[in-house]
């Protein structure tokens, strides 16, 4: 872990590990308390449990949909409002920012791109409209994107490796730039 965090470190980077790997707040914590500015978590119930179990910086990397979740999603938010919560899909913007409204509360919201044949909205004009869409929401306040392209790490070979995750991610570099470019940080 101290490795890890170093290197990341070392390139002038943050990392936030995914929990699912472990399952476990202690050790999530653990990393955190050596440097990494959080934890992700695939799903509501998994942040749920490392929220109430002390850890911050947590990121939801699965959209939260539907009126029961939302509302517990609100419900972390209000203990823990340093969470992040992805999304690609502007209704889901809008029903995350009424119910923060209702709760009193701000979301941090990250776009999630689909670079990686799983989750998020197509990168570029698609994906500006949504950050576009969000700027606009005033209980909802855009802290990045999310850009995971799994299948690169399953590629034998650096090199073959390289080239597939360079076709993945310059799509979400250029949509960081597209943001960017129209006042959207």
């Amino acid at each position: 872990v101290k490795k890890m965090v170093s290197y990341v470190k070392g390139k002038g980077r943050a990392i936030r590990p995914h929990g699912k790997t472990h399952k476990c707040p202690d050790i999530a914590k653990y990393i955190i308390a050596q440097g990494a500015v959080g934890a992700c978590s695939a799903k509501l119930s998994e942040a749920e449990a490392f929220a109430d179990n002390g850890v911050n910086g947590l990121l939801v990397t699965t959209a939260v949909i539907g009126k029961h979740k939302i509302e517990r999603a609100v419900a972390i938010a209000k203990k823990h409002p340093d969470i992040i919560y992805s999304m690609d899909n502007a209704q889901n913007a809008r029903d995350m920012n009424d119910a923060a409204a209702l709760a009193k509360v701000k979301l941090n919201v990250a776009i999630d791109l689909w670079v990686g044949r799983r989750t998020g909205i197509i990168p570029g004009d698609a994906a500006v409209a949504l950050g576009e869409a969000i700027s606009k929401l005033p209980n909802l306040k855009l802290h990045g994107i999310q850009a995971y392209a799994g299948h690169a790490s399953h590629t034998m070979g650096f090199e073959n490796r390289k080239k597939v995750s360079l076709e993945a991610m310059t799509p979400a570099v250029e949509t960081r730039f597209a943001l960017e470019k129209k006042g959207i940080s």
